[in-house]
């Protein structure tokens, strides 16, 4: 990502440093609808306070009690919100290592084992 061409040109730039200026972005040039062109295409995420998707959850939810489970990989979360959260410990209670990716120390490091990983930085 690149931040303020004239400060930064050719620089790689830390987004989640609130120091770095951020370039504006016009709706226009943000990808819209292929059917409407109107309306602004959302990312496949769930924003914080949306409920996920229960056909989700539901196949998160029988891979976890059938699966053998050997690494959980958490990236970028501080693993307190349910029912998300419980995956860590479902999966630790099926034999698996966690490791752990996250720009937070605090998130980060938060119930690792000793069989754990704690990475700092950028995913």
């Amino acid at each position: 990502m690149q931040g303020n061409k004239a400060s930064q040109e050719g620089k790689d730039v830390d987004i989640s440093d609130a120091g770095n200026p951020m370039p504006s972005v016009s709706p226009e040039d943000l990808p819209h609808c292929p059917r409407c062109q109107k309306g602004l295409l959302r990312p496949g995420v769930v924003w914080f306070g949306e409920a996920l998707p229960v056909k989700t959850m539901s196949a998160v939810d029988k891979f976890v009690e059938k699966a053998d489970i050997d690494l959980m990989i958490v990236i970028g979360t501080s693993a307190m919100v349910w029912p998300a959260a419980q995956y860590i410990e479902v999966a630790r209670g099926r034999g698996a290592r966690v490791a752990v990716i996250n720009m937070d120390t605090q998130d980060g490091e938060r119930n690792l084992t000793k069989r754990d990983w704690f990475f700092h930085g950028d995913a």
